[in-house]
């Protein structure tokens, strides 16, 4: 029996040990009785991998704009610092430094993440971040008067052709004068204006005249003006194409509506409406009134008839000679 006894206190303890209280038990456990108990959160893990689909992959165009995305990944990031800020000194404790270490490192697999295949060759060696976007502007926003002079040159020389896209327009001024500004050359609002004005196409004078006599005018405005004036013409050139459409509908559908009949000769000629003939008025149209033709017919008869009995005029001087010379 003692025997016995043991082995169920075993078995006893043995499941007890089997079944241990986790804490998802608890929670399982605790959960009230109809509803389904709620399972714990796994932590979010964000790779790197993940944060650069958020921007194209840089190939040597848009520079400018592929900065300003990669600027506002950083800031999300936390990371613009070690970007765009110098690196701990020296002396600085080793905590900071690993940290800044660890920091730059993520920024550095940020950026090259980001740029194409072609572009990687150029930052290959470099250590740091911040190396890697100063040898970025090196070749894509060079600083000097070479630079300066293509870019405010090709401002100058820049046209917006009759029928081009005013906000493709536009974006293509603000790009040159932004490139200006990394050359060192920064333009004043109402330079970029003149600029603007300038290169817009003859139909846009008249508009541009009332611009520029305009109080308040600012960047801001000019060019929200600009596309506005551009919504209304393209509104008003769909509403001509519509009616022009619906007109040509209408007369493929009836052919002979508007159109008035055509006959020769002299418009002072009478013209009948009713067998489009020349010659005669509809109140005198044979066809339309039978009864005319008839006695028309007659009237005629009788006026030849009588025209034949009365004698001629060369008969008449006979007869009066003849009696005279008796």
């Amino acid at each position: 029996m003692e025997d016995q006894d043991r082995h169920i206190g075993q078995d006893t303890t043995l499941e007890e040990e089997s079944t241990p209280s986790t804490p998802m038990n608890q929670q399982l456990e605790s959960a009230p009785i109809g509803q389904s108990p709620a399972l714990p959160r796994l932590p979010v893990i964000t790779t790197t991998s993940s944060v650069t689909t958020k921007i194209e992959k840089f190939d040597g165009i848009d520079f400018q704009q592929w900065m300003y995305k990669l600027d506002l990944l950083l800031q999300e990031e936390e990371l613009t610092e070690v970007v765009f800020e110098a690196p701990p000194p020296q002396g600085a404790q080793q905590h900071t430094i690993n940290e800044w270490k660890k920091k730059d490192l993520k920024a550095r697999s940020i950026i090259s993440r980001a740029l194409a295949n072609s572009q990687i060759t150029r930052i290959q060696t470099a250590t740091t971040a911040r190396e890697v976007i100063e040898r970025l502007k090196e070749d894509y926003e060079p600083k000097g008067l070479a630079s300066a002079f293509f870019l405010s040159k090709k401002l100058h020389t820049i046209r917006m052709e009759e029928g081009d896209s005013m906000t493709d327009h536009l974006n293509t001024i603000m790009e040159l004068v932004q490139r200006l500004a990394g050359a060192g050359e920064r333009l004043t609002d109402n330079q970029v204006m003149i600029h603007i004005l300038i290169s817009l196409p003859p139909s846009y004078e008249t508009f541009s005249t009332v611009l520029q006599n305009s109080r308040d005018l600012s960047l801001r405005s000019l060019k929200s003006s600009l596309l506005q004036e551009e919504m209304r013409r393209k509104a008003e050139s769909n509403t001509a194409y519509d009616k022009a459409f619906y007109s040509q509908t209408r007369q493929s559908n009836n052919p002979h509506q508007g159109k008035r009949p055509k006959h020769k000769g002299n418009q002072s000629t009478p013209f009948c409406q009713h067998c489009q003939r020349n010659g005669h008025s509809t109140s005198q149209c044979w066809s339309k009134n039978p009864s005319r033709k008839h006695g028309q017919s007659k009237s005629n008869r009788d006026s030849s008839q009588s025209g034949s009995n009365r004698p001629s005029n060369h008969h008449h001087a006979f007869m009066m000679a003849f009696n005279t010379s008796i």
